[in-house]
């Protein structure tokens, strides 16, 4: 995030409420806004995609798709198995 951002996001009684509740709700310290940009621009490309390894498992993924059957299964079929639910 830009810096830009991150005042405005606080410059309202109401951001400034949601980020303290964010702040409490996940056990983050103090310091936690004072640093986050900084820390927001100390990441790579390859810090982002080793997390995005480590928490995004496609095997624990659930791929929900909504439209004409007809049309979306044959295309769908193509990846793996396909469970319909529902329909009408």
């Amino acid at each position: 995030e830009e810096p830009g951002h991150v005042v405005l996001q606080n410059s309202s009684r109401g951001g400034i409420i949601n980020q303290l509740a964010f702040i409490d709700l996940h056990g983050l310290s103090s310091d936690y806004l004072t640093g986050y940009v900084g820390r927001v621009h100390a990441l790579t490309p390859a810090d982002v995609q080793r997390i995005t390894r480590e928490q995004l498992r496609a095997d624990d993924m659930l791929l929900v798709v909504v439209g004409d059957s007809e049309v979306a299964l044959p295309q769908l079929r193509k990846f793996g198995s396909v469970q319909v639910v529902g329909g009408g």
